[in-house]
């Protein structure tokens, strides 16, 4: 059978994106209907399938603004550019080069990274260095079709806007770059265009991402807290009195250090190499946003593994009675790990 895709942006509504699906469905299944029972995938009807592409599925991605429609990718291979190279960047450029699994299809077609030296074991023709407003450009010449930043926060609120305006797909690894209002309704608008690309963010470490998303959209969610417990070393923090908290937790038989209790949206600057979930959490859970959403930052010089628990609640029905769902992560993860190694995959 054939393959497609349907990609849903801001501009598209889920009802839209819901019709046309039920379209593509019923063109695949008039195209098998034309074709013997034995007859291989590839063997189906394409002047039928460009026809029926044109009366039921055109019209209604013209409904919604979409002018420019093009079918295909002739085999091409998708140019992928990375923003930071370090455990996850390099794990990135690593699967991709090897083919593993979900990975076909995609090329490498740069890597950026602010110091040239971590770069040296790549092709020089990928290495790209300094500023990184750089990318933008070599994206565009490239042809590159989709930027994955696993670099810092400040890369995304730099270089998010333009590569999408640019039509370039972007997949923003540090979302705690949206906890910044303003950076995140500039990422917001740049992919109002019909032209524009569209802007990802990995569940990561977040188990349960869209779980927590469809009860959200379905204003079943009244409260999501998210607890995050690492050993002291693996916390990058912004803020003196959050790092003397932890410097205290350092000690051995100190137990567990509370660091922070509070809306998301304030802890994403104090901690943002470490607090990434809780943003997806607060992104995923639209409802409640990052000011709505708990964040708790545990320190526990005990630990060689990441602990994350997520706690969901529904509102109060008039019985007294709730939804309520809690699941804990628990991923390897040495002292001194921003990142356990189990979340790689989620990139």
């Amino acid at each position: 059978r054939s393959r497609y895709a349907m990609v849903a942006s801001s501009t598209i509504s889920y009802a839209t994106c819901f019709q046309a699906g039920l379209a593509i469905e019923g063109i695949l299944a008039e195209l098998a209907a034309s074709m013997e029972d034995d007859a291989p995938a590839e063997a189906f009807d394409r002047p039928l399938a460009r026809r029926l592409i044109a009366e039921r599925l055109t019209p209604i991605l013209h409904g919604a603004g979409v002018s420019d429609l093009s079918f295909g990718s002739g085999g091409a291979k998708r140019k992928v550019g990375i923003l930071g190279y370090g455990h996850l960047g390099q794990h990135l450029y690593g699967a991709i080069q090897d083919g593993a699994p979900g990975t076909e299809g995609l090329e490498v077609a740069f890597v950026w990274n602010r110091s040239a030296d971590k770069l040296e074991s790549l092709p020089e023709a990928l290495r790209l260095t300094g500023d990184a407003s750089v990318c933008v450009r070599e994206a565009q010449a490239r042809g590159v079709g989709v930027v994955v930043e696993v670099a810092h926060p400040s890369i995304s609120v730099a270089l998010a806007a333009p590569l999408l305006r640019s039509g370039v797909d972007f997949v923003c690894g540090s979302p705690t770059a949206l906890a910044d209002s303003k950076a995140e309704a500039s990422m917001r608008e740049a992919t109002k265009g019909v032209q524009s690309g569209g802007l990802y963010i990995p569940s990561g470490a977040f188990w349960g991402a869209q779980d927590v998303q469809a009860l959200s959209n379905r204003g079943g969610l009244a409260e999501l807290v998210v607890t995050m417990k690492k050993h002291p070393s693996s916390f990058r923090l912004n803020d003196a009195t959050l790092d003397a908290k932890r410097e205290t937790a350092t000690k051995e038989g100190s137990g567990e250090t509370l660091l922070y209790e509070g809306p998301v949206r304030g802890l994403c600057p104090l901690a943002p190499n470490n607090v990434n979930t809780m943003a997806c959490a607060a992104l995923a859970a639209a409802g409640l946003g990052f000011d709505g959403v708990t964040g708790r930052l545990v320190a526990d010089p005990s630990l060689v593994t990441h602990e994350i628990e997520i706690e969901t609640r529904g509102p109060t029905r008039p019985d007294g009675s709730r939804f309520s769902c809690v699941t804990k992560r628990s991923s390897p993860a040495p002292p001194g790990a921003v990142t356990s190694k189990a979340t790689y995959g989620s990139f």
